[in-house]
């Protein structure tokens, strides 16, 4: 009897302490992180002046990697406009992010829409 309440007190215990500390799912992990680096890139670019460039409305794809030193390396910028590709690639090389839990040496690809007077 002793033995047999001994084992319930430890597979009581057991189950309680698996429950105690909840994880965070990976997938959930990653989203988050990936929100922290877009929001991350947007706030390198800043405002550009579209008008100047004569754009008023584009979306731009950037695919670019986090290397080692955790900083971005841009790897190619999808548009026609060379005023806007000259803008982006000189704002984003090279800058070093904060964001954690991040893959390094991997491709992100990101699209960039830009609007008068707001950046996204």
């Amino acid at each position: 009897m002793k033995t047999v309440f001994s084992f319930a007190f430890v597979c009581l215990l057991a189950i309680t302490s698996a429950f105690a500390n909840p994880t965070v799912p990976k997938h959930k992990i990653a989203e988050s992180s990936n929100e922290s680096l877009s929001k991350e890139i947007r706030d390198f670019l800043g405002e550009p002046n579209l008008q100047r460039m004569g754009i008023d409305d584009v979306t731009v794809k950037v695919q670019f990697v986090i290397n080692t030193n955790r900083e971005v390396r841009v790897i190619e910028i999808h548009t026609e406009n060379q005023a806007l590709k000259q803008y982006i690639e000189s704002r984003l090389d090279n800058q070093k992010v904060k964001t954690e839990n991040i893959e390094i040496q991997e491709n992100y690809f990101i699209p960039l829409k830009f609007k008068e007077g707001d950046a996204s």
